[in-house]
């Protein structure tokens, strides 16, 4: 099998990359190669979701996406993340041509990338297992991951999206930081760490947003409520 891997950056445009060259493009310079839009008969609801991880806005092209996006976001080990960031051309066989767009790129902190599909466990067709085998044997032989997200488990999901509306960081969040983490270092529920603050509602605030940027841990699994244990997250 080849493949050719074509990118777009503001300074080249539409280019194909050789990777005889030696490595991977800077993925900071990466744009997307195309831009999702609505269709009449589309099953899909295109996106700008803001990623903290960019500061910027993300345009993605389904709910599904979107969840992928505040699932990376969230995490500690996420640097960067990049929309419909490669076209992919695949020559099987001697006649036959395989295209796909994979749907994110995201690069971790020890500069790994890792390359994302999102598609429900139940619409994985016998289309998408092809684009998804070859795109994942294409990634390995350059040294790059390939996952598949199928979703969320319902209250993991709702969890996240509640956690989301507090993921901007503010003014008072250095204020509080270090105590809450130090409270919480043992473990504290919910309700204790709520009674500490002191009418402002900057320290609930704070509490959100730590929670958030996975500063502070719970058991994401169970719906949070004033019992849920929260944890000092453990960075090393």
């Amino acid at each position: 099998m080849h493949t050719t891997w074509e990118f777009e950056t503001a300074q080249r445009g539409r280019h194909l990359w050789d990777w005889s060259e030696g490595g991977g493009p800077d993925p900071a310079l990466l744009q997307p190669l195309r831009r999702p839009r609505s269709r009449a008969k589309s099953r899909h609801v295109p996106a700008n979701v803001f990623s903290t991880k960019r500061g910027d806005y993300l345009r993605v092209e389904s709910g599904l996406e979107h969840d992928l996006v505040r699932v990376l976001d969230r995490s500690m080990t996420t640097a960067w993340i990049v929309a419909q960031p490669v076209h992919l051309r695949f020559e099987v066989g001697e006649s036959r041509r395989v295209e796909h767009v994979p749907d994110l790129l995201c690069i971790g902190t020890a500069g790994e990338a890792t390359v994302w599909d999102c598609r429900p466990t139940e619409h994985q067709d016998d289309d998408f297992v092809e684009r998804s085998g070859l795109t994942r044997v294409a990634c390995a032989e350059v040294g790059w991951f390939y996952e598949v997200f199928p979703g969320q488990p319902v209250v993991e999901r709702l969890n996240e999206r509640w956690l989301a509306g507090f993921r901007r960081d503010r003014p008072w969040h250095a204020r509080h930081r270090n105590s809450l983490l130090a409270a919480a270092a043992d473990g504290i529920a919910v309700a204790d760490l709520l009674d500490l603050d002191d009418g402002s509602g900057e320290l609930v605030s704070t509490m959100w947003h730590l929670l958030w940027s996975a500063e502070l841990s719970f058991d994401g699994a169970a719906p949070l409520r004033s019992t849920t244990m929260l944890r000092r997250s453990d960075r090393d």
